[in-house]
């Protein structure tokens, strides 16, 4: 009999041990189980737009009134945290000093099918017409920086006008002047 009540002693004192053994493995596997979900639900809810809008107009405004006017036809935030911009338009307003004699302000107006924006500049992949001040291009492919007002334009462009016609390669754009590479255009006499 005292061998029997040894057993019994021996099998539910090893039990305790290995219970909490059991519990404690049993705790890591679900904190590695669960952890990995959570990643996996972090990483579906980064893809994931933070705004998206449609038929959109933005103005901003500054000390002297509207400065830009944006619109198109959708914008959206994507995985990189840049806005894409769908069917895009951009309108420039440059105001005159007080020192100025010019009592109107500059415009300049872009307009794209698509654009990315970092809120710094806006990067045009697919193209930009590009209009200031009776000048009007088209680049290739093209990044805006809307403060400084300038545009540099990689590969190819045109410029057209009533009297010519200017091909070539890497436009930039700033200060009212237009610099380029490999330039070659047709001169037409005013009729």
């Amino acid at each position: 009999m005292k061998s029997l009540l040894k057993i019994n002693q021996l099998k539910s004192g090893r039990l305790v041990p290995i219970f909490f053994i059991f519990l404690c493995i049993f705790s890591l596997i679900m904190v590695v189980i669960l952890s990995k979900k959570e990643m996996q639900t972090q990483e579906k809810l980064n893809e994931i737009a933070k705004f998206e809008i449609f038929d959109f107009e933005y103005y901003r405004i500054g000390a002297q009134g509207v400065s830009v006017v944006a619109f198109g036809k959708k914008a959206s935030e994507n995985s990189q945290k840049l806005n894409e911009l769908e069917h895009f338009g951009i309108i420039n307003f440059t105001f005159p000093n007080a020192d100025s004699k010019a009592n109107q302000g500059i415009q300049e107006n872009l307009q794209s099918s698509f654009a990315l924006y970092d809120n710094q500049e806006i990067f045009f992949p697919r193209g930009v017409n590009y209009k200031r001040d009776g000048t009007e291009f088209w680049s290739q492919v093209a990044r805006y920086n809307p403060d400084k007002k300038e545009l540099k334009g990689e590969g190819e462009f045109i410029i057209l006008d009533k009297s010519y016609k200017i091909r070539g390669q890497n436009i930039i754009y700033k200060e009212n002047k237009v610099y380029a590479k490999n330039i070659y255009g047709i001169l037409r006499e005013n009729e």
